[in-house]
């Protein structure tokens, strides 16, 4: 008997899975892996149903003693009948199956089609500009850092990293992608961003991260290591260049040891030449420490009077729908007096927990409170070379549009 394993499709499919941008080549090769395991079990079957069904017409011929002529043609005719019955139940059955096994996992647990961004390290993934272009994008203005959220029990932690990002009403697009390097632009200048993003373990509670993360720390040392320290395309490191993190609920509690880490591992790459901006969210009652050690840290001691970096934060006036044991009601995920936990600048918008970071559109008004942060954090860093060459947005509107020409010197 020949055999296969069950879960062919699955494994050919999940084999070599990386970024997103491999996914296509994953998928394909799973499908031609999975086409070969069925035609393996069509020939186990056929052996199977026709030595069954031809024994049995086999024995019912010779039973009512008909010529062996007759019998020859019954013989190849049931022969026939089950091979093309196997064929035809494992062409429309097991294909069919198949095909929506690719899917799932190319929609699902990859996200092709709503975000082309590429795995740089572990942890880290580039937004944009897309890394898999032939031509190189212009040199970044500025660097956002993107940090997630808390897992739900009902979302996909290995999606987080870009869906946190997407857009309100559009699953397929992320707004770092198509809204911020369009409303980067004003009066004719234009700011060339490069947008990362971190995925991390993000279990409930910060004890419980998970194995991949071990604890708090060794999580926060792991991102310093990927997004400082790295061979190709770490963060800080260009002076006048300043580095914007935005973080979403626990995302926020992340960034905030992530700094205090930064400072103990390398004081230099916090100068005043790149300034830090923590946005979007603050989080929960439990992070009394790290808000004090980041509190420290950001003002320094009692004599100097102006902070090292600016941190600002958006609220969620609205309530968000969530279930617990098993009952449905709407619940203020974060209060109003932990988010403004020593914020410079302190914002609420019309939406729940989870739309605050998800603009419908250009005019959302978080989105827009973000942009204006992220142009006057590049206004005040001096070396901030603003774009004012038209061939910038030929390039831009062309990188929309998933092409990639030469972009301006």
């Amino acid at each position: 008997m020949l055999r296969m394993r069950t879960n062919d499709l699955e494994a050919g499919v999940r084999e070599q899975a990386g970024a997103p941008g491999d996914v296509e080549y994953n998928v394909a090769n799973g499908w031609f892996k999975g086409l070969i395991a069925y035609a393996f079990r069509a020939v186990n079957r056929f052996y199977t149903k026709s030595i069954i069904g031809i024994c049995l017409m086999t024995w019912f011929t010779a039973a009512i003693k008909l010529t062996h002529q007759v019998v020859y043609i019954t013989f190849f005719l049931g022969f026939a009948i089950i091979f093309l019955w196997a064929v035809i139940e494992l062409v429309f059955q097991k294909v069919s199956s198949s095909k929506s096994l690719a899917q799932d996992y190319k929609l699902s647990r990859f996200p092709i089609k709503s975000c082309s961004g590429r795995k740089l390290q572990d942890r880290v993934y580039q937004l944009f500009p897309d890394p898999n272009l032939k031509e190189a994008a212009p040199s970044a203005d500025v660097e956002i850092v993107l940090f997630h959220g808390l897992h739900m029990p009902d979302s996909d932690p290995e999606q987080l990293f870009w869906k946190t990002w997407k857009m309100r009403q559009d699953s397929d697009k992320v707004w770092p992608e198509v809204l911020l390097p369009n409303a980067l632009q004003k009066d004719g200048k234009q700011i060339s961003p490069r947008v990362l993003s971190v995925k991390y373990e993000s279990r409930a509670d910060l004890g419980d991260l998970g194995p991949d993360a071990g604890d708090e720390k060794l999580m926060v040392e792991s991102l310093v290591e990927e997004l400082i320290h790295p061979d190709d395309g770490p963060i800080g490191q260009k002076e006048g260049v300043p580095v914007i993190l935005i973080g979403h609920d626990l995302g926020g509690l992340l960034i905030k040891s992530f700094v205090i880490e930064v400072e103990e591992l390398a004081d230099s790459i916090l100068s005043d030449q790149h300034p830090m901006l923590r946005f979007m969210r603050v989080v929960n009652n439990q992070t009394a420490r790290i808000n004090s050690d980041f509190q420290t840290y950001r003002h320094g001691k009692a004599k100097f009077k102006a902070s090292r970096f600016t941190s600002n934060a958006i609220h969620a006036l609205y309530k968000t729908p969530v279930t617990v044991n098993g009952n449905e009601k709407s619940e203020q995920i974060v209060k109003e007096a932990s988010a403004r936990a020593d914020n410079d600048i302190f914002y609420s918008v019309s939406a729940n927990h989870f739309d605050v970071c998800r603009p419908k559109d250009e005019n959302d008004l978080a989105f827009k409170i973000l942009v204006r942060e992220i142009r006057e954090a590049c206004s005040n860093s001096r070396e901030v070379n603003f774009h004012q060459d038209p061939a910038y947005q030929r390039w831009l509107d062309a990188l929309q549009r998933k092409s990639s020409p030469k972009p301006p010197a």
